[in-house]
């Protein structure tokens, strides 16, 4: 009998631990699910919060590549077009018919100071080729030559197409030629000797041909060389009732530009 009830109370002893131990393993099971849910909560959120950054991220981005193509500057290899300035100042060579002393009429040669201006546009397809187009204006000044006697203040204005061959074109540094046309009309000013001046409208053509100098994008310096094609006569100051003719052999300017080149 003591020995049954000894092995009573020992199962009695090691059910109530082996209960024990199985709760023990129930919590502790239980906290380690709660310990990986809360993990994964915080992975979830720091992912959601990662994704949002990231979502602004390319918000921010996107509008940075639409602001870029919609101010974006081409390059000199790109298709562009502007307007057109430029001003300079240079020289004519003219003639004039005027009676020497023997009353024969000749050709007396001299040189005018001349001012010069365009306004336009211009269109590049290349860095090497283009078009410009631009109304010109130029005033040119002989005041009383010794030999020929004349005084005039002359003026043209033409409009002109000129092609662009550029030889080089760096994003710096550039050098170019112009060849074009320019068609238009004059009023010019003229007095002879003591004869009161009187005004003379007449039309012009010329060939133009230059050189250009470009520094940068936007600004350059051209070497304008024009060659009109016409000659002028004097329609109220004649000599014997002929009326003396003249006309403008070249004109040179050197002028500074502004465009897209």
């Amino acid at each position: 009998m003591k020995k049954i009830f000894a092995l009573l109370f020992c199962a009695s002893v090691f059910c109530l631990g082996a209960e024990k131990t199985l709760e023990e393993l129930e919590a502790e099971n239980k906290a380690l699910e709660a310990q990986i849910k809360n993990e994964k909560l915080k992975k979830e959120l720091e992912e959601g919060k990662k994704s949002d950054v990231e979502k602004k991220a390319e918000a921010v981005a996107k509008a940075k590549e639409i602001l870029q193509e919609v101010f974006k500057e081409p390059t000199k290899d790109e298709k562009r077009s502007g307007k057109l300035w430029g001003i300079g100042i240079g020289g004519t060579a003219m003639t004039f018919q005027s009676p020497d002393k023997r009353g024969a009429i000749v050709d007396y040669s001299t040189t005018s100071l001349m001012i010069d201006g365009q306004a336009g546009g211009m269109t590049m397809w290349n860095r090497y080729f283009g078009v410009q187009y631009y109304a010109n204006i130029d005033a040119g000044f002989v005041f009383d030559d010794s030999n020929s006697g004349w005084t005039a203040i002359t003026s043209t204005y033409t409009f002109n197409v000129d092609a662009i061959l550029n030889a080089y074109n760096s994003d710096s540094f550039g050098v170019g030629f112009l060849v074009g046309l320019g068609l238009g009309a004059k009023y010019d000013y003229l007095s002879w000797k003591s004869v009161i001046g009187s005004g003379n409208f007449g039309f012009d053509a010329r060939f133009n041909l230059g050189l250009r100098l470009i520094f940068g994008s936007y600004y350059a310096l051209d070497f304008m060389t024009r060659f009109p094609f016409l000659e002028h006569e004097t329609k109220s100051l004649t000599y014997y009732g002929k009326p003396l003719k003249y006309k403008e052999n070249a004109s040179f300017a050197a002028r500074f530009t502004m465009g897209r080149f």
